[in-house]
């Protein structure tokens, strides 16, 4: 018999209930960061391979993030060579296409 103190098990009752919130959302709707169809993303160039990719930030987004939330860097995944590396506010360029 399980004590009143130690925690319950709650996974498996939300898992369908998860379920169905994700069915048909997208990952942006998930993370509630719905973009403007019109504003490109920022880029930032990767450190180990000099190739730019995108991220998940619009410039209207960055602009609205107090600074000293990048204090520290974001982490981001170089979806060209897999490197993973720590950027800075500095480091996030306008999109030129």
């Amino acid at each position: 018999m399980k004590s009143m103190n130690e925690p319950q098990n709650t996974q498996a009752s939300q898992e369908p209930m998860l379920a169905s919130r994700l069915e048909g959302s997208s990952a942006q709707d998930l993370i509630g960061m719905k973009k403007n169809e019109d504003e490109k993303l920022m880029v930032i160039r990767c450190k180990a391979c000099n190739r730019c990719f995108d991220t998940t930030f619009t410039p209207s987004e960055l602009a609205s993030l107090p600074v000293n939330q990048f204090e520290a860097g974001t982490l981001h995944l170089c979806p060209h060579c897999g490197h993973l590396a720590t950027y800075l506010l500095s480091d996030y360029m306008e999109s030129s296409d």
